[in-house]
């Protein structure tokens, strides 16, 4: 067993709003699209003589890339007594605050919160937002799956 470290470099071009949440799509995309190479240990034949790894790169030959969780990011922002989701660049700059919900896309789970910007959330609106969070994310995964197959 072989331990993989990961490591994602993202160039963005343009951005009209909403970055978290589409950098979080694609490396969603990207992460389930992986295939790691198959990798032997050829056993030393002689004393002194080091280990060797035999790697098969065919993609035929390789496995799927261990996604435990599909981490997705939905940003929400509140302009007064109003949530909106999808925001564009321009609605991000009027918005009185912004939250970052990261969601498991395969269970649904909040696995992180993260602040944005300036401004204060009510917290007493933190559940209800949290679960049209969930029903976007759902949306986009299934989205994303569609797109996937169709690939294929």
């Amino acid at each position: 067993v072989f331990a993989w470290e990961v490591y994602v470099d993202i160039l963005v071009l343009t951005s009209g709003g909403n970055l978290l949440d589409s950098v979080s799509l694609a490396l969603c995309a990207a992460l389930s699209e992986t295939v790691l190479p198959k990798v032997e240990v050829l056993e030393a034949m002689e004393e002194g003589e080091e280990i060797q790894l035999k790697v098969d790169d065919r993609p035929e030959a390789g496995e799927a890339f261990p996604l435990r969780k599909l981490p997705l990011c939905v940003t929400v922002a509140q302009i007064q007594d109003r949530f909106i989701f999808d925001v564009t660049s321009e609605e991000e700059m009027c918005a009185d605050a912004m939250l970052c919900v990261v969601l498991d896309g395969k269970t649904g789970d909040t696995i992180g919160l993260h602040k944005l910007g300036r401004g204060l959330f009510d917290v007493a609106t933190l559940p209800a937002m949290l679960e049209r969070c969930r029903s976007t994310a759902a949306a986009l995964i299934q989205q994303l799956e569609r797109e996937l197959t169709l690939k294929d």
